[in-house]
């Protein structure tokens, strides 16, 4: 189950990245705000992960990934929301994009030193081996199908489809239970 949810969560991050390309397009038609964009999702990565490692040796790192989880799914639902009402601006674009930059890079530690918690350690290579296929699978999944739902429903659903994925993540998380000795 952890690894089906985490999947839909990648593919439905793509979504999302996906989705922010064109609404930004849509918004602007300029590549410079496409950088600034990409920029603002991406770079709080560089600071938040580091973070986020430590603060997840520290504390259950299941309740940490159900919290970042529930954040992102309710970021993309706000955004998916502004844009279907038409009141989504630059400015709200980049706030949320920030906020989901910030959660994506406090996404990731938890989920990785989580992975231990739940195979024996003579499966690890194997499970470690499976969530980075999973990752990489979602990177060439997710961007084809934002691309047909923009198409065809326009950018709010290809946003509003990442956090149906978020969801799928947390449903199936929410009833697992794993050993989280902390050091």
């Amino acid at each position: 189950n952890f690894m089906l949810g985490s999947t839909l969560a990648w593919i439905g991050s793509w979504l999302y990245r996906t989705g922010i390309g064109w609404l930004t397009w849509e918004l602007t038609g300029s590549a410079g705000w496409l950088g600034i964009v990409g920029f603002v999702d991406l770079a709080p990565s560089v600071i938040i992960t580091p973070l986020a490692g430590v603060l997840s040796d520290r504390m259950a790192r299941l309740r940490l990934i159900r919290i970042i989880v529930a954040l992102s799914s309710l970021q993309a639902v706000a955004l998916g929301l502004l844009v279907l009402n038409g009141q989504i601006t630059i400015a709200w674009l980049l706030i949320l994009t920030l906020f989901h930059g910030i959660v994506e890079g406090a996404l990731q530690p938890p989920v990785h030193a989580i992975v231990p918690s739940m195979v024996e350690r003579r499966d690890l290579t194997t499970a470690f081996a499976i969530n980075s296929i999973t990752f990489n699978l979602s990177r060439f999944i997710g961007p084809p199908i934002a691309g047909l739902l923009v198409h065809f429903y326009g950018t709010a659903w290809a946003i509003l489809a990442s956090a149906v994925g978020g969801a799928a993540f947390l449903l199936a998380i929410i009833g697992l239970k794993i050993n989280e000795d902390l050091p």
